[in-house]
This record gives C-alpha cells, structure tokens and sequence, in this order.
C-alpha cells in the first residue's frame, strides 16, 4: 500500500474506486498499460495516475462499470463491490 502523499497513510479513510483499481492492479500483478485510452464517459473524473491502473482493472473485467458506460472513479468502494473483486482476481466468479 501507498499513502496520500509522501507523509500520510490515512489507514481510516474510504477508498475510492481508480484508488482500488491501483491497489489491486498492483497486489495481483496485472499489466499496466502506460498508453491507456480512456473511454469511459466520465473520462474527465479520471485522475492522470490512475489511467494505466484502472485500463488493467478494466481489461480483466474485474470492477465493473456504472449504467451509461461510467466509471466513476472517485465513488466509494463498498463491501460488496470488493468481494466480488476479489472472487473474480481469485477464479471464484466468472
């Protein structure tokens, strides 16, 4: 794990979902790509940093994507939303 900034961790704080797909990106070593498009329609939201985290996420179809082909990156992840993660990073969920 990462914190906030150089001297902060927040270990308290709610993880929003590019946060996540960083996370995760990186605990199960899934390819990041640097030339990432983002094609999202809130592609605007989508923090410079997060791009190559949430393109790796997105490819294995591991966080799934809100109506209208969004990804609302600075949305809150929930329990249920992680276990289902999980279970599709593990081979539990197809």
């Amino acid at each position: 794990f990462r914190g906030t900034d150089k001297n902060r961790f927040e270990p308290n704080r709610l993880i929003d979902r590019q946060e996540m797909a960083a996370i995760l990106s990186r605990a199960f070593e899934l390819k990041e790509d640097e030339a990432y498009q983002v094609l999202y329609e809130d592609k605007l939201d989508v923090s410079e940093w997060s791009k190559r985290y949430i393109s790796a996420i997105s490819r294995k179809g591991i966080m799934p994507e809100y109506e209208n082909n969004k990804f609302v990156p600075k949305g809150k992840v929930t329990r249920g939303e992680m276990v289902v993660m999980l279970c599709k990073l593990l081979g539990y969920h197809p």
